[in-house]
């Protein structure tokens, strides 16, 4: 893990930091070995990133992502995924690289419970996941494989987790 930049902000900021190994911090002139330069993302405003479709095949409508960084094909990629209101995710899938999310804004409700911001998961590869839905709408930060596969899976009873009357 290295740094190149100094970090700071301007106000009032919370930063989300996931390493991909055990960070070792120390001043150096020079990159530690196994430092991959190449890899080093800096700073940028979400604000300048074009929403998108989101790219896994059978998604369902009402949901838009932001492509923050794609990694190597197989590998891994991030994105801020948007929900509209009253969104439903009714088919049960599993991915063959691990996943996770942070909780941005809004809320939703999966098979793991009433998530709000602030709220973090982390799920392993081939764990089978569904239904989510949320009333409110739903903005969060996700990392996952590249490309996002997904197959589909057992699905759980509908009514399991979501408001009786959702789609009234």
């Amino acid at each position: 893990m290295f740094c190149i930049e100094a970090w700071s902000a301007q106000e009032n900021t919370t930063a989300l930091w996931m390493p991909e190994c055990h960070p070792s911090f120390m001043t150096s002139l020079t990159d530690a070995p196994g430092a991959k330069r190449e890899l080093y993302i800096p700073s940028s405003s979400s604000e300048l990133i074009p929403w998108s479709a989101t790219i896994t095949p059978g998604f369902p409508a009402g949901a838009m992502r932001k492509t923050l960084r794609k990694g190597q094909e197989g590998g891994r990629s991030t994105w801020l995924l948007g929900c509209l209101p009253q969104f439903a995710e009714t088919a049960a899938e599993y991915h063959p690289i691990p996943e996770e999310t942070f909780v941005l804004q809004g809320s939703i409700t999966t098979q793991a419970g009433y998530m709000t911001p602030g709220c973090y998961f982390w799920r392993p590869e081939l764990i089978s996941h569904a239904p989510a839905y949320t009333e409110t709408g739903y903005f969060a930060f996700v990392r996952g494989g590249n490309p996002h596969l997904s197959f589909h899976a057992w699905e759980p009873p509908f009514h399991t987790y979501y408001p009786w009357h959702w789609n009234k």
